[in-house]
C-alpha cells in the first residue's frame, strides 16, 4: 500500500479463484488434485463432493528449476530460454525435437532438471496421500500454471502418481474475446481473480468547481 499508493480492497486465495475458472463441476464432484505449477511455489488443492476438502503449497516452482540450471553455467535468462525449450521429462527426454544450441548439453540439461522437479512431484503425490483422498479422486490430476507446461509433464506426472492427469483450461463461458490469453497457462490465476473483481475500485476525484469572486463596480456619479 505504501509502495503503490493504492488501497487494498480485499484478499482473494488465488488457488480458489483458478479452481472456479478451471474446474468443471463433475470434476469437483468427482474428486480431482489441481496442481498449480507456479514460479515460486506449487500449490495442490484437491477437490471432493464439490466442495474444497484440502490445499497445500510446496515452497518450489519453475523459478527454482531455472535457478537449479544456471548452476550449469548459464546466465538467468539464458536459463530460463533452454529450461522452456529443450526441458522434457519423461523416457524421452534426452532425444531433441530439433536443433540444439552447442552451448547445451541435452543430457545434463534435462538431468538437473528432473532431480527438481523429482523432488516437487514426489511432494505433491505425498500431500495428495496426506490428504486422506488419495483413493477418492476419480478425475485425477488437472495441472496449470506457467511451470505446467514442460515438455512431457503430462504424461511423467500421471506415470508418478498413478492416475490420470490433464491440463486445464478456463471455461469459455467466463472468457471468450481473448483467446491468447486463455490459451497460456501463464495468465489462468491472473485471469481467474478477475472474475472475483465484482467492484469497480478506481478511484475517481470529484472536482468542486472553482468559483470566481465577481468584482462589484460601485455606480459612477453622472
Amino acid at each position: 500500500t505504501d509502495k503503490a499508493q493504492i488501497e487494498i480492497a480485499g484478499f482473494i486465495v488465488g488457488p480458489v479463484a483458478a479452481g472456479a475458472l478451471v474446474l468443471d463441476e463433475h470434476d469437483r464432484q468427482l474428486g480431482c488434485a489441481l496442481v498449480d505449477f507456479g514460479a515460486g511455489t506449487t500449490t495442490l488443492s484437491i477437490y471432493k463432493g464439490g466442495l474444497l476438502r484440502y490445499m497445500a503449497v510446496i515452497p518450489f516452482g519453475g523459478r527454482t528449476i531455472t535457478k537449479d540450471v544456471q548452476e550449469l553455467g548459464f546466465v538467468p535468462d539464458s536459463a530460463e530460454t533452454y529450461k522452456v525449450r529443450y526441458g522434457k521429462q519423461g523416457k524421452d527426454k534426452n532425444k531433441a525435437a530439433g536443433e540444439v544450441s552447442q552451448e547445451v548439453d541435452l543430457r545434463e540439461l534435462n538431468k538437473v532438471i528432473q532431480l527438481r522437479q523429482d523432488e516437487i512431484i514426489l511432494n505433491v503425490i505425498n500431500q495428495i496421500k496426506e490428504s486422506g483422498y488419495a483413493d477418492q479422486l476419480e478425475a485425477g490430476i488437472i495441472i496449470m500454471g506457467g511451470a505446467a507446461q514442460m515438455n512431457g509433464l503430462v504424461d511423467y506426472l500421471a506415470e508418478k502418481a498413478q492416475m490420470p492427469v490433464k491440463r486445464a483450461i478456463a471455461k469459455r463461458v467466463y472468457i471468450n474475446n481473448a483467446a491468447e490469453l486463455v490459451q497460456n497457462p501463464i495468465y489462468t490465476q491472473g485471469l481467474s481473480l478477475l472474475l472475483f473483481a465484482n467492484e469497480n475500485c478506481e478511484k475517481a476525484e470529484n472536482k468542486v468547481p472553482v468559483i470566481e469572486p465577481v468584482q462589484v463596480i460601485p455606480p459612477q456619479p453622472v
